[in-house]
């Protein structure tokens, strides 16, 4: 071994671990793994279950493409918290501070918390939900749709609504009070309540798409909408645009469950978080009609146009 092969190895040893001395390193199929605050046997199990999670969501969403990947495990909420802020990855709303993982596809990071405050979902569905989010980003600079990009992943990690779920959704279309496409073009509201309802909007789509195209027609879904604007992939894929796919969505979510159904969905075990939801989304629809309503009368021959949506930001939960 020359002089130059030793000096790069040295440098190698003697190099602390990229994301700090406090976290050790391990590898995978994927690239390197990092953790702090587990055993050993945890970080192993990832770095196992992690390929086999990106082959199947691969699969999946037909995609054939493979990046590595650079993943951290934290014990926390908190240590992942500090961790995403000490990265420049803060959140702009406190909804996100509780996953149980982040995605950063443009800097190919994966973050997963090991403690898990959700019990409905596993370790290894969490792994699934992001290995989506980093099959979905062949690049860089690719770029979906937030209400894509999330039902997406939901749909890949094999969770689907429970029947109180759809009910509370078929309530909120019986009232007008569901997500436009456009609202959740970049990015899902601030606030527990509101966020939640756009996660399972966003599944839910994705479950009325397969039942209309099968799961053979996601790979058609995600190409679209890499390719084209959503507009643009709207018509390519139905025959109208979003406004006419939103209608025809809705009509199908109507039929899914009674008006009773719906109505017990909110006086179930989670009646308070249902009722607050529920709250939260009427004045949410308030405050954009009366902001609307402002813009009618500023500028009465322009008509009137949703907030445009804020700029996406990497992170995917």
């Amino acid at each position: 071994m020359n002089a130059a092969s030793l000096c790069a190895l040295w440098v190698l040893l003697c190099s602390p671990p990229r994301f700090g001395e406090e976290f050790h390193e391990i590898s995978s199929e994927t690239g390197p793994i990092y953790w702090k605050g587990l055993s050993h046997e945890d970080a192993s199990w990832v770095s196992r279950e992690l390929p086999k999670a990106m082959l199947l969501a691969r699969q999946r969403l037909g995609v054939v493409w493979v990046r590595s990947v650079d993943t951290v495990i934290l014990p926390s909420r908190l240590e992942m918290r500090r961790f995403l802020e000490r990265e420049g990855l803060g959140a702009n709303s406190s909804s996100f501070w509780q996953p149980l993982g982040v995605t950063v596809p443009s800097r190919g990071l994966v973050v997963i918390r090991w403690d898990h405050m959700a019990p409905s979902e596993s370790l290894t569905e969490t792994l699934l939900h992001e290995a989506a989010h980093l099959v979905m980003h062949p690049s860089n600079s690719s770029g979906l749709p937030r209400w894509l990009d999330e039902g997406l992943a939901q749909w890949v990690s094999g969770r689907r609504l429970s029947p109180d779920d759809i009910a509370y959704l078929v309530l909120l279309a019986r009232i007008g009070a569901l997500y436009p496409f456009v609202a959740l073009e970049a990015r899902f509201p601030a606030g527990h309540e509101l966020s939640s309802i756009a996660y399972k909007e966003s599944l839910l789509f994705i479950q009325y798409f397969v039942s209309i195209r099968g799961e053979s027609g996601i790979p058609e879904l995600l190409d679209a909408f890499h390719r084209l604007p959503s507009e643009q992939a709207f018509k390519g894929l139905f025959s109208g645009g979003s406004a006419q796919v939103e209608k025809e969505f809705h009509a199908w979510i109507l039929g899914q469950a009674t008006w009773g159904a719906a109505l017990a969905s909110i006086v179930n075990l989670w009646s308070v978080s249902g009722v607050l939801a529920l709250v939260a989304v009427l004045r949410h629809q308030l405050r954009r009609r009366r902001r609307l309503e402002a813009m009618e009368t500023d500028d009465p021959g322009q008509g009137t146009s949703a907030e445009p949506p804020a700029s996406p930001s990497n992170p995917s939960t």
